[in-house]
């Protein structure tokens, strides 16, 4: 699937669900790459699924090897499309599991997204949790933005909502807007690099900020 990711970008999108048995695992990654060969698919960002075997150990509990040829399959896909283990890379020395066998009490991690460089390094909070739905698995998620999007912080600071009823802050306040006032007036008369209306408005906005930041945290203790 390809989706519209962002104005020109887009993502191609493997969804899986590969077969249970060995054998059948390892044929099923061969005629993956067979279609995209075949069909001259675009290369995609993105393989997620049920995979229904693990790369490694690690990932089982009891601890155990998967057949050989099955990850080998696995990996001539994943080098064909540059991909990798999002969480394994992000938690490479967690121990989590995705899905339970009731009737052996065994666990493994069979559920995983593999993605591109590009989207790995533009990505976050990779997590495995609980669905919202009734299934036997967990779910393995993150989130992702584009690499041209630019670095958005905490953004400006504003004052607790419930200090604007404080009555010492509004009292303050309101004797920094008379001072303001006045030194406006002056200004009219005589306006000069460091005394003008735009640096006394600046000086009055941290006089308040820094009262209410006081506030805040005296409030708080």
């Amino acid at each position: 699937m390809t989706v519209q990711w962002h104005r020109e970008h887009k993502l191609n999108v493997l969804a899986i669900y590969a077969p249970n048995q060995p054998a059948r695992n390892e044929k099923f990654w061969k005629e993956v790459l067979q279609i995209w060969q075949e069909e001259n698919l675009p290369k995609s960002d993105m393989i997620l699924g049920d995979h229904n075997m693990v790369e490694d150990s690690v990932d089982r509990l009891p601890s155990h090897a998967d057949n050989a040829n099955t990850v080998d399959a696995l990996n001539e896909v994943k080098h064909k499309f540059q991909l990798q283990d999002g969480w394994r890379h992000t938690n490479p020395h967690t121990k989590a599991y995705t899905f339970l066998q009731q009737y052996t009490s065994s666990q493994s991690c069979i559920d995983r997204i593999y993605v591109s460089g590009t989207v790995l390094k533009n990505s976050f909070d990779w997590e495995i949790e609980t669905p919202g739905i009734s299934t036997d698995h967990k779910i393995v998620s993150m989130r992702m933005t584009i690499p041209q999007v630019p670095f958005i912080g905490k953004g400006r600071w504003t004052i607790p909502l419930y200090l604007l009823r404080n009555k010492w802050l509004l009292s303050e306040i309101h004797s920094l807007g008379i001072k303001l006032e006045k030194d406006l007036e002056a200004v009219k008369v005589e306006r000069s690099q460091i005394s003008n209306p735009q640096l006394l408005f600046k000086t009055f906005k941290e006089a308040v900020a820094m009262k209410a930041r006081h506030l805040a945290k005296t409030a708080t203790l």
